[in-house]
């Protein structure tokens, strides 16, 4: 795997546990005043920053002609989820004595079924993953290979002329079936693939040129989030911002030529663990700060916060370990 792309995985898990330590530091017990809440949100990626490199990985995938595609993608997916799944409802009932209801099942199905209790909190990200898994799959096949990219243009037509001629300007963050296909949300996945193949292609290769790309491409981000953050997310936003990071997914490739000390790569491997961090941050941080206050009756502060940055990264290192042995598992059983 390119470990620049790594490494802006583990830029990205790092921000947003920055964002959601804050966040959950408020929802428990109204502190607004931490470390975790100096850096606006207009400095911190969201979590659409993973569906543009899923988008680009998918895409190297396709290309490369990845054998048992949706079959390994769900396998990569739900077994890990469902570890995590299993670990929220053990401790809900342990630390809560809640059980689960019928609609939890529901959800850990990972299907678009509406607002119901999920248990991790942040699974709206993987319904939209595993949709893109199912609507690209059709071209994970030798003969429709080659349609792959005229057809990324085709599905960003048919967002736009959903969203501009339809209408069908909501954000979703749990998308309804007939809404998935169609959402804006999705052009993150779309730049992200076409940004994989315009790296492939581009033999442009002066360094300086992709730093400064890199750093436009942030200063872009930053400004037009801090203009636009009154407002609800939407079109020009979405798009705004994936060409950014198109743009620093291509750069960061490209960069790789000339930046491929041991020290660097060695700190792309742990990008392998932003999985585990991401399934498990809000649950450790929620169920952590909800036993302080509610069970002990703490007043959070930053000691409580990076006490619970501590214990995200414990729990997500010991699930990314389990998540590494069952892939390597499974990727020898269906390669």
């Amino acid at each position: 795997m390119m470990y620049s792309i790594q490494i802006l995985r583990i830029i990205g898990m790092l921000m947003i546990v920055y964002i959601h330590v804050g966040v959950y530091m408020t929802l428990v017990n109204n502190v607004g005043d931490s470390l975790f809440h100096v850096i606006p949100d207009a400095y911190m990626c969201k979590a659409f920053i993973f569906f543009s490199i899923s988008g680009f990985i998918m895409a190297f995938l396709i290309d490369i002609g990845y054998r048992n595609f949706l079959v390994r993608r769900i396998l990569r997916v739900y077994p890990t989820f469902l570890i995590a799944c299993g670990l929220a409802i053990a401790l809900r009932y342990l630390l809560f004595d809640q059980l689960p209801g019928k609609d939890m099942f529901l959800a850990m199905t990972l299907l678009p079924v509406g607002f119901v209790d999920y248990p991790l909190k942040i699974e709206w990200t993987l319904i939209y993953e595993v949709c893109y898994y199912l609507i690209i799959t059709p071209f994970a096949f030798p003969k429709t290979r080659r349609y792959f990219v005229p057809f990324l243009f085709v599905w960003l037509g048919v967002i736009c002329i959903a969203y501009y001629a339809s209408g069908i300007t909501a954000f979703y963050v749990l998308p309804p079936w007939k809404r998935l296909f169609v959402s804006y949300v999705n052009i993150y996945f779309i730049t992200g693939a076409l940004a994989y193949h315009a790296a492939k292609r581009l033999r442009f290769d002066w360094w300086p040129a992709y730093v400064l790309a890199i750093l436009a491409s942030a200063a872009v981000t930053v400004a037009t989030s801090d203009a636009w953050k009154l407002e609800p997310y939407n079109m020009k936003q979405l798009a705004t911002w994936s060409l950014c990071t198109a743009v620093t997914l291509v750069s960061l490739v490209k960069l790789e030529n000339h930046f491929q000390a041991p020290w660097v790569k060695a700190i792309g491997q742990w990008g392998d663990y932003a999985y585990a961090v991401y399934l498990t941050h809000a649950l450790v941080v929620g169920v952590f700060f909800s036993w302080l206050v509610y069970r002990y009756g703490w007043q959070l502060d930053n000691r409580a916060a990076f006490l619970a940055v501590g214990l995200i990264l414990v729990v997500g290192y010991g699930l990314g370990r389990l998540d590494a042995a069952v892939h390597g598992y499974f990727k020898r059983k269906f390669a």
